[in-house]
């Protein structure tokens, strides 16, 4: 991969040893685990096993994509969930802003986003580089709770802020499949992401925006990625568009809970379910967590324990979650 473009400087060599290496004790049993399961009663084909790096497009040095990569690879991985545009809403990035030194995507005054080709160019390379070591990704268009216009950036406080509506969705989602669709290392679009805020989201954004990937020729699976109660985890499950379902727990489930939970959606809607954004490694809830909080992460033992009740509510695969590493450090 090139370098050239690489000013942003989040990385180092030390932040990207930790990095890398974080989980690998858990990833081990993992791949035990999934490695012998098999993917249904009809099959017997292992579990997919991804690795969640949402913001990996954003904060990562070429030369750590390249690492990193290798290191899925050598861990058994299948590949990885990323987001396309940044949903860190904090000091670090706005939702839309320099990436490397060029802007991921504009906003025209008709209200409809441009992808900047420099940023495509970089996309692009980073597909390339986990297609070379045999890696799938799912790639998030836009993350709900961060982008909706009902949102206020992903802290549920405000009303019509987000850039992204019902009237933008399909044209992005054409504009998305026809830069990326056609990549073999693209798995799935991954629609949604964990909204959280009430009242429920407008089905119609992701009905349109599945409509401009399939205008676009992208014939890739589409997921609708939920909030964390089982009200959200069922929201749109029955919707047409959505060939697989991909709930997350809240990060706070115990395993009985997160089996229960997968287990009504396996045996209700007739779709394949990978249990994605189960409790993250090292992670430590500030937010109402009976299982875990401040000074009480969630520890490996505990992944392996969600794994393990994912397996018996009979999911075709598991999207693995280290709290500094979606992140990006």
């Amino acid at each position: 991969m090139d370098t050239s473009a690489d000013t942003h400087g989040a990385g180092t060599t030390s932040t990207t040893s930790k990095l890398l290496i974080a989980g690998l004790a858990s990833l081990a049993l993992l791949v035990s685990i999934l490695g012998t399961a098999p993917r249904s009663a009809a099959a017997d084909e292992p579990l997919a096993l991804y690795d969640t790096a949402w913001e990996l497009p954003f904060f990562a040095q070429s030369s750590e994509i390249e690492i990193y990569f290798d290191q899925l690879e050598q861990s058994g991985y299948t590949g990885v969930w990323i987001s396309l545009m940044n949903h860190m809403t904090s000091e670090k990035q706005d939702a839309i802003s320099p990436v490397f030194g060029t802007t991921q995507a504009t906003l025209d005054a008709s209200g409809e986003f441009d992808l900047t080709p420099t940023y495509r160019a970089r996309v692009l390379s980073i597909l390339d580089e986990a297609d070379s070591h045999g890696l799938r990704v799912g790639l998030v268009p836009m993350w709900g709770v961060a982008y909706l216009h009902t949102n206020n950036a992903g802290n549920c406080s405000g009303t019509n802020m987000g850039p992204l509506t019902v009237d933008n969705a399909q044209e992005w989602g054409n504009e998305v499949a026809t830069a990326f669709g056609n990549h073999p290392a693209l798995e799935a679009w991954v629609l949604g992401g964990d909204n959280f805020c009430s009242p429920s989201e407008d089905v119609n954004v992701w009905r349109n925006m599945s409509a401009g990937i399939r205008a676009a020729g992208a014939s890739q699976d589409i997921t609708y990625h939920s909030g964390g109660w089982d009200e959200r985890q069922r929201e749109f499950a029955d919707e047409s568009w959505i060939d697989f379902l991909s709930p997350q727990n809240g990060h706070c489930n115990s395993p009985a809970k997160t089996q229960q939970q997968l287990s009504f959606l396996v045996s209700t809607y007739g779709k394949p379910v990978v249990a994605a954004e189960l409790r993250y490694e090292t992670i430590e809830p500030g937010w109402n967590c009976p299982e875990h909080g401040p000074g009480d992460p969630v520890l490996a033992a505990d992944i392996v324990d969600d794994a393990n009740a994912a397996l018996a509510a009979g999911v075709t695969g598991i999207l693995y979650g280290h709290n500094e590493r979606w992140q990006w450090g």
